[in-house]
């Protein structure tokens, strides 16, 4: 599919969806707010992990080089510059922190010695200018690199990308810290007695996974359009393929190793955060995680020639996409429901209304631009060869 079809497209499904998905999720509001915003934590939740694992990628790119970046970078770009609206969209969480976090209720907290010695961190004042500190981080971050790219389209001299080559290594740095705090305060802190050091890298390889999922099936429905086939080319594909093999395998090792470690230890407050998502309904969600997040992926990812197919690639990466919706729901989700597994309109009204809002920004970021930067200085060298002319 050309471009020019392609994101107009997912612009117009995209606003749809976010018009129908938030006014479902505010008629819920009128009589179940606080699965109002326990749904809109977890589509806020997949959606900004979206944009972060976008970002993540492509600071490592820009750190690390290769032919598969130049490709995809104006996909990843895009992604990441959704982070204004998604910092927009923690908004409704913030005004009423005591219905999703237990620490946040003064009742519970006097009554509770541990959450009593964690409240010098775990407070609302402190936590709302933590999480305005992330969201300020990622959004600077994300829009440097897209002006840098953009500066870089409009001049022949490397000095444009030089710059964000030489930025990449501090924002790495900076977004592995912030995330990490991120997501032990916005997750993690929903079941306050619990903790794991491995739990926000878990969650960060998880967004990873998911963000590169997604820019392999644009990847695929573009492949055909003049104006990117000449850089999408089977080899291309072999390696997104290959990435795509790297994020779900570390995922799976990130997972298996809290696993692990966790219930070899078999202290009653640790391992109770698995007992909860492991009995009931939830036994079978998990079961169906393992399955579609690792085994089948892993082994149909095994075949070179699935790789090099970019639409055998893109049903692969459609299943890890899927397997991430799944898995940030059976992360968040047994934190409130603590009687087994129930059902609530509100998640999935929410999560198509913030992602609906995304891919419609996403759809209008990226039409703004070349669908491949030919005045990148690693362009000539990596990617096929491709006139001035041919890629306006």
């Amino acid at each position: 599919m050309s471009c020019a079809r392609l994101f107009p497209l997912m612009f117009r499904i995209g606003i749809m969806l976010g018009v129908i998905g938030i006014a479902v999720a505010l008629a819920s509001l009128s009589f179940d707010p606080d699965s109002f915003l326990r749904g809109w934590l977890f589509g806020f939740e997949f959606w900004i992990g979206m944009s972060l694992g976008s970002l993540a990628i492509l600071l490592f790119h820009y750190a690390m080089g290769g032919a598969w970046g130049v490709a995809t970078r104006r996909i990843f770009e895009a992604g990441a510059m959704t982070m204004p609206l998604m910092a927009f969209a923690f908004l409704p969480i913030l005004t009423r922190l005591p219905a999703v976090y237990i620490w946040a209720r003064p009742e519970i907290l006097a009554a509770d010695p541990v959450l009593l010695h964690k409240s010098n961190y775990l407070n609302p004042a402190f936590f709302s200018l933590r999480a305005a500190g992330y969201l300020a981080l990622w959004s600077v971050l994300a829009w440097l690199f897209f002006r840098g790219s953009s500066t870089q389209d409009r001049t022949a001299s490397p000095r444009p990308t030089q710059q964000l080559v030489a930025l990449s290594g501090p924002g790495i740095v900076l977004l592995i810290l912030s995330g990490s705090f991120a997501w032990m305060d916005w997750l993690m802190s929903l079941e306050p007695h619990w903790y794991s050091s491995i739990y926000p890298l878990m969650v960060m390889s998880g967004q990873a996974a998911s963000s590169f999922a997604f820019v392999t099936v644009i990847a695929a429905l573009i492949a055909d359009d003049p104006a990117g086939a000449p850089a999408l080319n089977a080899q291309r594909f072999h390696d997104l393929g290959s990435l795509l093999f790297t994020f779900v395998f570390f995922w799976a090792y990130l997972n298996f190793a809290q696993l692990i470690v966790i219930w070899s230890g078999n202290a009653e407050i640790e391992i109770a955060w698995y007992l909860s998502r492991l009995e009931g309904g939830w036994t079978i969600v998990a079961a169906i995680l393992f399955a579609i997040a690792f085994v089948v992926p892993f082994f149909l990812l095994l075949f070179r020639a699935r790789k090099r197919d970019p639409r055998r690639l893109a049903r692969v990466a459609v299943l890890v996409f899927v397997s991430q919706i799944l898995n940030a729901y059976w992360l968040q989700a047994p934190a409130f429901q603590l009687h087994g597994m129930e059902f609530h309109v509100a998640y999935i009204a929410a999560f198509c209304g913030i992602g609906g809002l995304w891919l419609a920004q996403f759809a209008w970021l990226i039409q703004r631009r070349r669908i491949l930067p030919v005045r990148a200085p690693e362009f000539p060298n990596v990617l096929a060869p491709i006139t001035l002319a041919e890629g306006q």
